[in-house]
């Protein structure tokens, strides 16, 4: 029996963790087994809730030393070093600006390594730009577990009206910012409408600069206004998280940066239309099922992201009085929401686990 042996944290509500835990996941259900070194990166949390099937193949350091080769990691490779051996076959990586870092490509492009696998044909034209050996970048989307992630009608509200959902962190490259700046604008404290945000418990912003420091305040002075504006920080799981997506209407996703982000994918997958930014891969999962944003002028990004140090790093910059418009327009039509709203079911249909897990198994098997 061939096993999938993954090295990278699995433990966690990031992204990158909800990636190895999935392809696992996939690779037991398509017959190997599987052997799991769970790294602790930042975000881990030792008391996050993964399946049995996955607990029970955890490995120590120790024993994953004994692996002839890693099958695939998810770690950045400024952190290559952490592997159990150097014999690898996948490289899963995503990063958020234009260009990617240059110590980064170096220290792919002198490993062993043998594919660094991209999320989207966005990241993987700007990895090769950026210098990475072209001849070793692959593209494998990431998927949706469809048993968990699905509309539920009619939905769960607790009211009228309609929720608009913001989902993910406080960086200033995820533009949360930029939504507080629209919403009292978009609307009045009457209106039918609600803001659910949620976002990744983060421990304070002095060890991370490229938080935003006030979110909390602008969000209390909304509250004080009169907007309806919830504000979710526990570590979900996947199920609860779909709870919360089938409990909203629109994902507003006003990025200045990103790659290919999964909440897009399940949120549509549960029914959710889309309003994000075009830029990066974004439209490459949205397609028809939203209102994609005009990145507007790029802008150097350097503070942005924790390893982002190129000159000519560049992020997008949405247009306050755009978001305005199409929260508005969003809220107003029900005609164009459904439309919509099928859109996002059939585009979501097309992403699986089980297809990134037959892509990346391509990979490990050529």
């Amino acid at each position: 029996m061939p096993v999938f042996n993954y090295a990278g944290m699995v433990r966690s509500e990031a992204s990158w963790a909800h990636v190895g835990r999935s392809l696992a996941t996939a690779a037991l259900q398509d017959g190997w087994d599987a052997a799991i070194l769970d790294i602790e990166e930042d975000r881990y949390r030792a008391d996050y809730s993964i399946s049995p099937s996955l607990d029970s193949r955890l490995v120590s350091a120790q024993q994953a030393r004994l692996w002839s080769h890693t099958s695939a990691t998810f770690l950045g490779p400024d952190s290559y070093g952490l592997l159990p051996s150097r014999s690898v076959d996948t490289s899963l990586l995503a990063y958020e600006s234009s260009v990617w870092p240059a110590a980064w490509v170096e220290e792919f492009n002198a490993s062993d390594i043998s594919f660094a696998v991209m999320p989207c044909e966005w990241g993987r034209t700007t990895a090769i730009e950026s210098g990475f050996d072209a001849d070793r970048v692959a593209v494998v989307y990431h998927g949706v577990d469809h048993d968990v992630f699905f509309p539920s009608p009619p939905k769960d509200r607790d009211h009228g009206g309609i929720t608009f959902m913001f989902c993910g962190t406080s960086a200033y490259r995820k533009g949360l910012d930029i939504l507080l700046d629209a919403w009292p604008s978009a609307f009045r404290p009457s209106d039918q409408v609600r803001l659910l945000i949620k976002l990744a418990p983060y421990d304070g912003v002095t060890a991370r600069p490229y938080l935003l420091p006030d979110w909390r305040e602008r969000v209390q002075a909304l509250s004080r206004s009169g907007f309806e504006v919830d504000v979710d920080l526990e570590a979900r799981t996947s199920p609860e998280m779909a709870d919360l997506y089938r409990k909203c209407d629109v994902l507003v996703s006003p990025i200045r940066g990103e790659c290919a982000p999964i909440v897009i994918l399940e949120a549509m997958a549960c029914g959710m239309t889309v309003i994000a930014t075009d830029y990066a891969g974004i439209a490459e999962l949205v397609g028809g099922a939203g209102s994609l944003l005009d990145p507007g002028s790029l802008r150097q990004c350097i503070g942005w992201l924790p390893a982002c140090r190129e000159p000519d790093a560049m992020m997008a910059e949405p247009d306050v009085d755009e978001l305005i418009e199409v929260l508005r327009r969003r809220a107003m039509s029900s005609d164009e929401a459904k439309g919509m709203r099928a859109i996002a079911l059939a585009r979501a249909a097309s992403f699986s686990w089980h297809a990134a897990w037959t892509s990346l198994r391509h990979l490990l098997t050529t």
